[in-house]
This record gives C-alpha cells, sequence and structure tokens, in this order.
C-alpha cells in the first residue's frame, strides 16, 4: 500500500469531523434567557449539552462528558451500605492483587527495557563488526538486478539478535495494518480506563469527566479525577486506583490468550469457511499497483513457492513469510533446456526478456534464456540434477542467483483448471508486502473473503497491545501511571511508619534528633529515588527506540 492512500483516507475523516462539528455547532451564542423550543434550533445545540462540552483544534477532537458521573457515584454509594459492603471489601482486595501485578510489571518493565537497549547494541555492534571484516563484494559478471530492493530489506522479519521486533506500519509490518493497530491498542485502552474507574468507585472517588479524543490518526480514551481528593487517600488505596489500569490490561491479555487456546475462533469460522492450510494460502487481496495485480485473482490458493509447498496441517506455520523473507538460493533440481544463446551472463540490457542461467554441471558456464517457457511449464520430465538426465540436444541449468526470479504455483478451487505457475521477477520481499494471504476460504460467495483474516490480525494486534499498555504505563515516566505508582510505592516503602523506640528509658532529648534524622534521610532517599528513576528510564527508552529504529533501517 502507497502512502497517498492513508494520507487521502484521513484527510476525507478529518474533513467528515469539521462537517459534523459545524452543523452541529450552536449557531448563535448562549443567551440568559429560556432556551428556544424551536426544534430545529434544539437540535444545532446537541453539541452544548449540560454533560457534553466537545473541543475541536487543528487535527485535535476532544469529547468529553459528565453523563457517567452519576451511575458512578450510584455504584461507589452501593458499595458502602448494607449488604454490598462486603462486595466492596472482595473488590478492594481482588485490586490490591493488582497493586502487586503492578509493581511485578513494572519492575518487569525495566528489566525488559535494559535488556532490550543491551541486546539491541549488542546486534548493532555485530553488523559492524560483519561489515568491516567482510571484504566487498565483487560481482565479476556485470549483472544488474532487474528491481531494486528499494528499502524492502528494513522489513525483513528473520531474526538478527535483537530481543524485540519493533511494530513500524510500511517498514516492520504492512502499513494497510496500521488502522487495524490503532483501532486495538484503543480498545485496550478503554478497558484500561475502565479499571481507573472501577477502582475510584470502590474508594468513593467522584470522576470529574470521561471521554475520547483523537489527535491527527490516534484515537485515546481517559478519565479524570480530582487530583487533591486523590492525593487525600491513604497510599494503599491510591495504589489501588492506579494500578488498576495495568491490571485490567493483563487480565484482558490473559483472557484473550485462554480464548485462542480453545480453539474456539475456529471452531465459529468453520461454520462459514473452510480451512486450506494444507493446500496453501488463500489470496486475499492485492495492492492495486503491485505488478501481480491481474494475474492471482483474488481467491485463488497458492500451494507452492518455487519448489516449497505451501501447504501444512499446522496452519501456524508460516512458510510463505520464511520463504519470502529467505535469501535466494538455486534449486536442488534444473531444467532440460537448449543451448545458451551465448557463451557468457546476460548484458544489463534487459529489454529483451530474456535471463541469465547457469549450468548444473559447471556453475561457471552461464548464458541467456527466456525464462518463461523453461521456468512455467508444469511437466515434470523436464526437470533434471545433471545434463545427463536431458536429451542429447539440452542441457540441465538454473537461474542465475542474480535473476531474482521466483514461482509461484496457484489453484482456483472453485474451477477444474490446473495447476498454473505465474514467474515474478524481483525481490521476494515485494510479494510479501504486496499481496495478502490467509487460510480460510468461503464456502458460500456472500461472506467476505477478507473477514476471516481481518479479524485474525486484529486479534493478534489486540494481544500485542494489551500487553504493551500493561507494561508501558507502568514505566515511571511523566504522563504514564508508572510515574504514580513510583511515587506511591516510595511513599510506603519510605514514609514514617511509627516505629517504636529500642529503649523506653532512653532520653527524650535523645530520641527526638534520632527521629529527625531518620526522617530527613528517608526523604531524601524518597526524593533521590524518586528524580533518578524517571530519569534513567527516559534516557533507557529513548536508547532502546533510537537504537531499534537504526538496527530496523540498517
Amino acid at each position: 500500500m502507497s502512502l497517498g492512500s492513508p494520507l487521502l483516507a484521513l484527510t476525507l475523516i478529518w474533513a467528515a469531523i469539521y462537517a459534523v462539528h459545524h452543523v452541529l455547532k450552536p449557531s448563535r451564542a448562549h443567551s440568559l434567557l429560556p432556551s428556544s423550543t424551536n426544534t430545529r434550533y434544539s437540535r444545532c445545540n446537541v453539541w452544548n449539552e449540560s454533560t457534553t462540552q466537545v473541543h475541536l483544534s487543528g487535527l485535535h477532537l476532544r469529547i468529553q462528558t459528565t453523563a457517567w458521573n452519576l451511575p458512578h457515584d450510584l455504584v461507589a454509594t452501593s458499595l458502602k451500605r448494607g449488604s454490598r459492603v462486603r462486595l466492596g471489601k472482595a473488590l478492594a482486595q481482588f485490586y490490591d492483587l493488582g497493586s502487586v501485578m503492578a509493581l511485578i510489571g513494572m519492575l518487569g518493565a525495566l528489566g525488559f527495557l535494559v535488556a532490550s537497549v543491551g541486546m539491541t547494541a549488542l546486534s548493532l555492534t555485530r553488523k559492524v563488526w560483519n561489515m568491516s571484516a567482510a571484504p566487498a563484494s565483487t560481482d565479476p559478471t556485470g549483472d544488474l538486478v532487474k528491481r531494486t530492493v528499494d528499502g524492502l530489506h528494513l522489513r525483513e522479519s528473520v531474526p538478527d539478535g535483537s530481543w524485540i521486533k519493533p511494530v513500524i506500519p510500511g517498514l516492520t509490518v504492512p502499513l494497510a495494518h496500521l488502522p487495524v493497530i490503532l483501532l486495538a491498542v484503543f480498545l485496550a485502552q478503554v478497558v484500561h480506563e475502565f479499571g481507573h474507574a472501577m477502582t475510584a468507585a470502590i474508594e468513593a472517588l467522584p470522576v470529574l469527566s470521561a471521554g475520547i479524543s483523537f489527535t491527527v490518526a490516534v484515537p485515546s480514551a481517559f478519565v479524570n479525577f480530582s487530583s487533591a481528593e486523590l492525593a487525600g487517600l491513604a497510599p494503599r488505596a491510591r495504589a489501588r486506583i492506579v494500578a488498576a489500569g495495568p491490571f485490567h490490561n493483563i487480565i484482558l491479555w490473559c483472557i484473550l490468550l485462554s480464548i485462542g487456546y480453545t480453539g474456539l475462533g475456529s471452531v465459529l469460522w468453520s461454520l462459514g469457511y473452510q480451512d486450506v492450510s494444507a493446500l496453501g494460502r488463500v489470496v486475499i487481496e492485492i495492492d492495486s499497483q503491485s505488478p501481480l495485480h491481474g494475474y492471482l485473482p483474488s481467491g485463488s490458493v497458492i500451494t507452492a513457492l518455487d519448489d516449497t509447498p505451501l501447504g501444512s496441517q499446522n496452519s501456524s506455520d508460516d512458510t510463505w513469510s520464511s520463504y519470502l523473507f529467505r535469501d535466494d538460493t538455486v534449486p536442488p533440481l534444473g531444467w532440460c533446456a537448449g543451448p545458451f544463446d551465448e557463451r557468457s551472463c546476460c548484458p544489463n540490457n534487459k529489454t529483451s526478456g530474456l535471463s541469465c542461467f547457469a549450468s548444473t554441471d559447471n556453475p561457471l558456464d552461464k548464458g541467456c534464456l527466456d525464462p518463461i517457457p523453461i521456468l512455467t511449464s508444469s511437466s515434470p520430465t523436464e526437470r533434471c540434477t545433471s545434463t545427463t538426465d536431458c536429451s542429447a540436444t539440452s542441457i540441465c541449468v538454473t537461474p542465475y542467483k542474480h535473476e531474482h526470479l521466483l514461482r509461484l504455483t496457484i489453484h482456483r478451487l472453485s474451477k477444474a483448471d490446473e495447476a498454473k505457475v505465474i514467474l515474478w521477477s524481483g525481490p521476494r520481499q515485494e510479494i510479501w508486502e504486496e499481496v495478502r494471504v490467509g487460510t480460510l476460504l468461503p464456502r458460500i460467495p456472500i461472506l467476505p473473503l477478507s473477514l476471516p483474516s481481518f479479524c485474525e490480525i486484529f486479534w493478534e494486534y489486540l494481544i500485542m497491545g494489551t500487553l504493551s499498555l500493561y507494561f508501558f504505563n507502568l514505566l515511571p515516566m511523566p504522563y504514564l501511571d508508572g510515574s504514580q505508582f513510583l511515587k506511591i510505592m516510595l511513599q510506603i516503602a519510605l514514609d514514617e511508619t511509627g516505629h517504636e523506640t529500642r529503649d523506653e528509658y532512653e532520653l527524650e532529648a535523645f530520641e527526638i534528633p534520632q527521629k529527625r534524622r531518620q526522617s530527613r534521610r528517608r526523604t531524601w532517599w524518597k526524593g533521590m529515588l524518586g528524580r533518578l528513576i524517571p530519569r534513567a528510564t527516559i534516557v533507557l527508552f529513548a536508547s532502546s527506540v533510537l537504537l531499534g529504529v537504526i538496527n530496523v533501517y540498517w
């Protein structure tokens, strides 16, 4: 997908937002007189309801409402009265577990961040070392790759020694995944904010407002509390409220994994779709700008890439991606073909349609041949391992590796035609970027072909997004839950706890200065750690992002 399509879609979204806001905003200023009963004016005044506020400025939309305040207060009141008091105490104890999980998550996030920086730095060091140690490669044949890589190596997903793979739409994942990623993260954030609101009701902390915002292309949700009232709660209660958001994320993650392990999704999909993973991969969508557009019909099944079958009894095997990101290799079998047109490899001018082939008996023996009748033939008698397997007028040849040729074998299950072979010339990674495949084929034509693929991608990003939100929000950095949670933990650990004196007969003049010194020491440690840990985390996070991007681009 090109960058123009998302930009056009985003432009249309913001144009629609401004159009709706212009239509629904009040046509005149508020008056102190009773409002008009005119129906038309009442419809225009919907944005100025007493419970809802809309702020639109530039590419930022913010909608906040107090409509949920009363239900929230009713829940808080009910948990403090009658038979539900016991329920409120049970919920408070349950969310105490959330504080423990938040502490574990914070330590895990910091440890993961340190390890990520170290592993990524080690990976970059190895790359620099390999580049400096490896001699400059030369191509004695003077071959010219038909299509340049154009940065597609950035999307390579094979292991390179780094600990994590950043999700960067257009680089490490297809650009078309961006809306799905944003939607998944937004839903995970809604669950996160609901956790804060739920524990606030348990602690009888009123909600000021709740709402959503949309900045450029990123949606988000929020819940606002009174800072003064939150600070007035006991540290344990504040810890429950702050930790509840990440706690809900880790609970959601466990639920999603549990549903995935049950195989319930496969059972539901089998009602309307058939699994063809044993045959290959179904073509779901092709980029309109791709050279394969028009040659790979949607709904066709790609059964093999070169001589590698894509069919597998295990639908989780991703032979498609692993093969397309693998370096070009010489096929194990060659083709019996006529003698070369010339005893040298092809010139740089590729307009002739010929490709460079090499003899299997002598790889230095190269020449030009038309690849289409050779590589697209389905006759097994034309394959060979050496020239002795061919007729007297033919030799056994394979495409020269710098030609970047790839064969795609496709079937149409709806038709009784034979397998067809499509020949691709260019970097393999382009196919991975431009062709979207799946394993489910509709049983009836009215079912969308792309629905299972979309749901699968969304499910994976929802699992990834809610777990990432759990760890990321617990990093002790400004504007994150981890910053407040760190302060609460330091307060619990280092504040005065009412220790008794060791000797009741000590002089009062000695006891008071000692307590003051201990109090000052705790205050100093709390302030020092409260400043040092967030600053160190910011440095580590910035280093992780910077090194990760460099590692992807390298």
